[in-house]
């Protein structure tokens, strides 16, 4: 086989990462476009049949279910990373080992948490977990905490599978099978929620639908590639060691950074507050879901590529597409607040047909610890992409304790508007600063031929 040149090799290599981030945003307009038309219908139709209180149920557990996306403990990160490097190598026995290993383990671990969540749900009343508060509605919850804790186990343990995505650039795929997801979803949702008005209905038009697509969306994965199918023989037990080290590192970075601010404020106000005031901030998360759809469509593509020109020493193109996130960022965090604060009160009174205690205050409190929370998304990609794991985690750490101080100091005096002004705070004088300047001591001068 013809040697390419090493000039010629990196042009081929940069081009075909282009090419693949093009085809994921590009599809990921369908694919998140369509979540983001289902949400539009989800919300408002559930607050109208379920009413205020039963809908704050719906945000209790879209709490337990963001905390159990953390479940992973970042193996699953780990696993797309390394999956990634063996695949730009094109070693496919390595492949084949790194899959499986990650698979059987990320099961194992699954399986155990899931235990342990039930044993939980068995044994500790609704009303210590979620606030007194949700009493009135404890059957109901706990019946939706098993249904929705099965489906999101369900969701994680396919994910897995779907890392082969990611590694081979083909995210354009994984928001094709999205988007078809979303059509039938949103089709079920709209005709079926007024027959069914019940909160679990509405888990499974959401997300049970969501199994079935990533299920077929893994089957077609491993047909076109044989060599990736788990095999018990292909299990690599120091490569388990090492996926767990630095898993978590992952588990700190990109499973609890971007989600453990947002669910806190949540839990503390179904502490203080009562399931209508949870409702009323699952509204304001819904809102940052829809801005985070955007960011999301050029972050997600961007981890693999990243890991790639990494492996390939072009740390030309990492500095230009770290100079382009930061520009994103900094007016994010400038116009982003404002932006909401002027027209998010009105937009939420169109979207749900009714006046919210919404106001110009909560929208831009939310706004400003939403984009503050993008900032650190962006930064933790970017390291994460370099390799620059633990160094990372360490910021994100000191990050996600000062912004549960900070929202448990806001939530008592100030409410909601308290808890984001607090959490907000916490990461302006944390994460704001230290990442920048990790980010630009890991990034070296000139890219090694």
């Amino acid at each position: 086989m013809t040697e390419v040149p090493t000039a010629e090799g990196a042009q081929l290599a940069q081009a075909h990462r282009k090419r693949a981030l093009g085809l994921a945003v590009v599809t990921s307009l369908f694919s998140k476009g369509g979540t983001i038309g289902l949400i539009l219908i989800a919300m408002p139709l559930a607050r109208h049949v379920l009413g205020p209180e039963r809908f704050g149920v719906f945000g209790a557990l879209q709490t337990l279910m963001w905390f159990m996306g953390m479940a992973d403990f970042g193996i699953g990160a780990g696993l797309a990373r390394r999956l990634t490097v063996a695949t730009s190598m094109g070693d496919q026995a390595e492949q084949g080992r790194v899959m499986s290993t990650g698979f059987f383990m990320m099961t194992g671990v699954l399986l155990i948490v899931g235990l342990v969540g039930a044993l939980v749900l068995w044994t500790v009343p609704v009303e210590t977990l979620f606030g007194k508060n949700f009493g009135p509605y404890a059957d109901e919850l706990r019946f939706n905490l098993w249904l929705g804790g099965g489906i999101f186990l369900s969701l994680m343990i396919i994910g897995t599978a779907l890392k082969s995505r990611e590694a081979n650039h083909e995210i354009h795929i994984f928001n094709l099978f999205g988007a078809v997801g979303n059509v039938l979803a949103a089709g079920l949702l709209f005709f079926g929620i007024k027959r069914v008005p019940e909160v679990w209905f509405l888990l499974v038009s959401i997300y049970g639908v969501q199994v079935v697509m990533w299920l077929l969306n893994a089957l077609h994965a491993f047909r076109q590639r044989p060599w990736l199918w788990p095999r018990i023989g292909s299990f690599h037990r120091p490569l388990a060691g090492s996926l767990v080290m630095q898993g978590m590192g992952f588990f700190v970075l990109l499973g609890v950074t971007p989600i453990l601010g947002r669910e806190m404020i949540r839990w503390l106000l179904g502490q203080y507050y009562t399931p209508t005031e949870v409702g009323n901030f699952t509204i304001l998360a819904q809102l940052g879901y829809f801005i985070f759809g955007m960011i999301f469509m050029i972050t997600y593509p961007l981890s693999p590529a990243l890991v790639d020109a990494t492996a390939r020493q072009d740390y030309a193109w990492i500095r230009r597409m770290n100079s382009r996130l930061t520009r994103i960022g900094l007016v994010g965090v400038v116009l982003g607040p404002l932006v909401l604060a002027l027209v998010g009160p009105a937009l939420v009174r169109l979207w749900f047909q009714m006046v919210l205690p919404l106001g110009p205050m909560e929208l831009g409190a939310y706004g400003l610890f939403f984009m503050l929370t993008v900032w650190t998304h962006l930064h933790c990609v970017m390291l994460a992409g370099l390799g620059k794991i633990r160094a990372a985690a360490g910021i994100a750490t000191l990050e996600g304790v000062a912004v549960c101080v900070g929202a448990w100091i806001g939530v008592k005096s100030h409410g909601m508007v308290g808890a984001c002004f607090g959490g907000a705070a916490a990461m302006l004088l944390t994460s704001f600063l230290l990442f920048p300047r990790l980010l630009r001591q890991s990034v070296p001068s000139a890219s090694v031929p």
